[in-house]
């Protein structure tokens, strides 16, 4: 069926643009919009399919739906696909938003829990997907007189505090469900919502968003800096050696540093991960979880290859310690003169802290190196005019990203320089890449779970 879609849409696109709006000029623009209003026209069809369904017999509720993929489909093609015109560019976007939060409003559900039964109020009859807490081999629900499945054999521990996820089919209205020893219970969004609303709300209005703030900026005349290239000082370099010697001198001392706060729940979670080859699904108080995971997934293949000794993690933290000042020195010479870069190196090589993380069992060392080369780059591909040195800046501020959620700050910094390029139909690009990027990289944490 996945075949035959792909081949339709493809004969339709050939069809559409030759004959029906008789377009000579094929381009990627154009071909991506397409493809984009055919996934727009199913989603709306989908919407549509799911609410007629609650009035009419299947084959009526069929008609409908398709028809309307049929006219949205061609209204979008002629007024956004095969046009300039920039209000229906906007009217496009708007549009998706409002169906967006419309199949948001269809698929949520109103959950009541009491001391005796649970009431789950569903718009239209659908599968949804539950997220309930429970109690190790006591928990049961009844939905519709039928006994739900789940799994409270796992006793509950550290790492595990009882939730599940469930599927249970709803008909449209109240369904009543009976209970025992169930804490709680939420709706979970599936993949597959969270991927429509994705392309039907988040990115339409990060679009118009970016439109609106292009306009205010066009009144804005900033040009990157004339920074000449800086010669190496050996100075400067000495100090980072003796920084690094320091760093060295310090862990064979006193090994890596589990004096900390939070050391046991970094170090679990690492465990986990090498025991588990997964991330856990549930978030535990107290623990190093929910964090991104890259930190992680590095350190627990560390920890297996070495057979779990910590010390070849703090080899790692005085790594990305010594990468965080290779590229501290690096940056400070796009925008700053010999002296500044001296002080600011002899204050980042020797400050106490900086020293006792570089032997840390903690995410945080890798943040600091992986927010100085993003920086560095990011600052680099602005001074070319984002014509060099993109690629590079985008994939550590992903990696970063990757490694804590709080360092969206800088990702935000990279989007501001974007947005003052004047490029724009360079800037249209890069932002769409930077979309992607990060689109794809935040759920990665949730998935896989275990």
């Amino acid at each position: 069926m996945s075949v035959g879609y792909l081949i339709g849409s493809i004969l339709s696109f050939i069809l559409n643009s030759r004959y029906t709006f008789r377009e000579k000029n094929l381009n990627r623009e154009l071909t991506i919009s397409f493809f984009l209003t055919l996934l727009l026209s199913y989603f709306l069809n989908y919407i549509a399919l799911n609410y007629a369904l609650n009035y009419f017999n299947p084959y009526l509720a069929q008609i409908i739906s398709g028809g309307l993929y049929t006219v949205s489909s061609f209204l979008i093609m002629k007024f956004f696909v095969f046009s300039n015109i920039e209000r229906f560019k906007a009217l496009f976007l708007i549009t998706s938003s409002i169906l967006g939060f419309m199949y948001y409003n269809q698929i949520r559900v109103d959950i009541t829990q009491t001391k005796d039964k649970i009431v789950i109020d569903s718009k239209i009859a659908q599968n949804t997907n539950l997220f309930v807490k429970t109690r190790y081999r006591t928990s049961r629900l009844i939905c519709n007189g039928l006994e739900v499945y789940i799994d409270n054999s796992k006793r509950h521990d550290y790492f595990y505090r009882g939730e599940e996820s469930i599927s249970l089919y709803l008909n449209r209205g109240e369904t009543i469900c009976r209970y025992r020893d169930i804490y709680s219970i939420k709706q979970k969004i599936s993949i597959k919502d969270f991927l429509i609303l994705l392309f039907s709300i988040l990115i339409p209005i990060t679009i118009f968003l970016i439109y609106i703030l292009n306009r205010l900026l066009e009144r804005v005349n900033i040009k990157p800096p004339n920074i000449e290239p800086k010669p190496i000082y050996k100075f400067a370099i000495l100090i980072i050696l003796l920084g690094v010697i320091v760093r060295v001198i310090y862990f064979n001392k006193f090994g890596v540093m589990l004096f900390q706060h939070d050391w046991q729940g970094h170090i679990d979670l690492i465990r986990y991960l090498a025991e588990n080859y997964a991330v856990p699904s549930v978030p535990n108080r107290g623990w190093e979880y929910p964090q991104q995971p890259l930190y992680y997934i590095i350190t627990a293949t560390i920890y297996k290859l070495f057979n779990g000794d910590l010390n070849y993690i703090g080899y790692f933290s005085i790594f990305c310690s010594t990468l965080f000042l290779i590229y501290s020195y690096r940056l400070l010479s796009l925008i700053a003169d010999r002296y500044t870069i001296y002080i600011a190196l002899l204050f980042l090589s020797f400050t106490p802290s900086l020293i006792y993380m570089s032997a840390r069992v903690n995410n945080d060392v890798l943040v600091l190196a992986l927010s100085t080369v993003s920086i560095y780059y990011i600052v680099k591909s602005y001074l070319n005019h984002f014509k060099r040195y993109f690629s590079i800046a985008l994939t550590f501020t992903t990696l970063l990203f990757l490694t804590k959620i709080s360092t969206a700050s800088i990702e935000l910094l990279f989007f501001g320089l974007l947005l003052l390029n004047r490029d724009y139909k360079t800037q249209e690009v890069y932002i769409c890449y930077c979309r992607g990027f990060y689109t794809i990289s935040y759920p990665l944490h949730l998935i896989p779970t275990h």
